[in-house]
């Protein structure tokens, strides 16, 4: 399952340095969720579940990973296991400057969005 995981950027450092991280929950295109969302195209749901999973924290790891949908609407799922450095498949992160713009940066680019974020 695609997973968007809200993290902070001490949870983000602890990535890139054990290249594991322990983060029990994040957000999915659930069908419950989709459910509740006027429009129903891929692309827009995702952006929506982004804005979502970005609400708070500067950075969002998208995944794939084992979880399970929390029950309801909400989008919430339970993660199974460590997320690892091979479960990204992209990194969006915002600057204390400008927080609601997201940066995309593909899975291999994790210096590239720590250095975006001003770290090292």
């Amino acid at each position: 399952m695609r997973v968007w995981v809200p993290v902070t950027i001490n949870e983000f450092q602890q990535f890139t340095q054990a290249k594991t991280l322990a983060i029990p929950s994040g957000l999915a295109v659930t069908p419950a969720w989709s459910a509740t969302q006027e429009d129903q195209d891929e692309e827009v749901l995702e952006a929506l579940i982004l804005d979502l999973a970005a609400q708070g924290k500067p950075i969002v790891l998208v995944i794939e990973a084992n979880a399970t949908e929390v029950p309801g609407d909400s989008g919430e799922v339970t993660l199974a296991e460590v997320i690892s450095e091979r479960q990204i498949r992209a990194i969006f992160a915002a600057t204390p400057q400008e927080p609601d713009e997201m940066l995309w940066f593909g899975p291999t680019e994790v210096i590239e969005a720590k250095a975006f974020i001003g770290l090292d």
